[in-house]
């Protein structure tokens, strides 16, 4: 039996390299490229920007997997938004051409685009199997977003006639939204990731991380202020904070004015493939973000046995505590977050015991599993009439 064609339709942003390389965000052109072996040939529908590529974009490795460029649009001002209708006929026209092409059509949610592909997939007649992946909070109120809203409300009712697989579970959730864990780990990453975590120690000074771009709605300001409430308990602490943004100048005048600067250290984009060391080094995942679906930070930490100590939005206490390793807390409770990270220090066999439980539950996330359940309960799907 042939392999089917796959379309993807989000707003990932993709760029050019010097060398004519199509490149995008790491963590997500990682897991395409994994499920791009499942099928025969991929089409990206994606935004284009020709700006050079950040130091986080990856190339796609896997032969079959092409780009089709949109501009991207909307932002937080009201001339940023009127661009989203500037761009919608190119946007419609698109996806309509591709959606002929496709066997199987994977909307990534939410986002502008999206919001098109979802239109016209509940419009359409063709036998395409249809999947979205909801990456975001799929519990939030998103009613200060109309069109996260709305897209959100037609996935609830099925309006596209597909799956639709989502973080977390959820009270009265119907049959065709599936609970998926988000993937970012290889076997080889779990066998690494056992042999760093089977030796580390908390004692001494708590190594913490956070994994991230340097900004507010990721919790860049409050993990700093975390890190200057547990120093003045007398606890010997430092922070790595990898990831960079626009914001870092001012994130540094805070670790200054703080007192931190011996103990806080800004290591700036890393590619996705050498984490690792980071991981490895690092007791405890410091992840007080305010805006999530599953963090794939935590699960990859977790592999490393960095008992991740994190903000209680989305599926991620559900998911903590069902592993029985980590803590979620309010995302703006400093010194909630400060106590914890002391327990955690006055209590070494529990930090203990939570790291081994967390290496366990974190080979739930490797993208074997991954594509075992895409071809259990996405690709074995009949085409779904209603």
């Amino acid at each position: 039996m042939n392999q089917p064609k796959l379309l993807i339709i989000s707003n990932m942003s993709h760029y050019r390299t010097a060398s004519g390389q199509i490149t995008g965000w790491g963590p997500t052109v990682c897991e395409i490229n994994r499920l791009a072996t499942l099928f025969s040939e991929v089409r990206h529908i994606g935004c284009f920007h020709p700006a050079p590529p950040p130091e986080s974009a990856l190339p796609y490795t896997h032969p079959n997997i092409s780009l089709i460029p949109l501009p991207p649009s909307g932002g937080d001002h009201w001339r940023e938004k009127l661009g989203v209708l500037k761009h919608a006929p190119l946007y419609l026209r698109t996806i309509y051409h591709q959606l002929s092409w496709a066997d199987v059509v994977h909307v990534r949610c939410p986002a502008n685009i999206t919001f098109f592909a979802l239109i016209l997939l509940a419009l359409s007649k063709r036998s395409n199997l249809r999947w979205v992946k909801y990456a975001g909070d799929w519990n939030r109120d998103m009613s200060h977003r109309k069109i996260w809203a709305l897209q959100r409300w037609a996935l609830q009712h099925n309006l596209i006639r597909g799956v639709v697989t989502v973080n977390g579970e959820w009270p009265h959730q119907p049959a065709h939204i599936r609970s998926f864990f988000n993937p970012s780990l290889t076997l080889d990453d779990l066998s690494v990731g056992a042999q760093c975590a089977a030796h580390k120690q908390l004692q001494g000074r708590i190594q913490l991380l956070s994994v991230g771009a340097l900004r507010d709605d990721k919790g860049t300001g409050t993990a700093i202020r975390v890190l200057a409430a547990l120093r003045a308990t007398g606890q010997d602490a430092c922070l790595t904070l990898v990831g960079d943004g626009p914001d870092r100048p001012a994130y540094e005048r805070l670790r200054d004015s703080l007192g931190l600067t011996r103990h806080l250290h800004f290591a700036g984009w890393v590619p996705h493939t050498a984490l690792g060391p980071y991981y490895s080094q690092a007791h405890i995942l410091l992840f007080p973000s305010k805006t999530e679906g599953w963090p794939k930070v935590v699960s990859e930490a977790m592999a490393y046995g960095v008992v991740p100590v994190t903000s209680d939005i989305s599926c991620i206490k559900q998911y903590l505590t069902r592993f029985g390793c980590g803590q979620a807390l309010p995302p703006a409770d400093v010194l909630g977050f400060a106590r914890t990270l002391l327990e955690y220090c006055l209590h070494p066999d529990r930090w203990a015991a939570e790291s081994q439980r967390g290496v366990e539950a974190a080979k739930q996330f490797t993208y074997d599993e991954y594509l075992r359940k895409v071809k259990a309960e996405v690709m074995a799907v009949e085409r779904l009439s209603g």
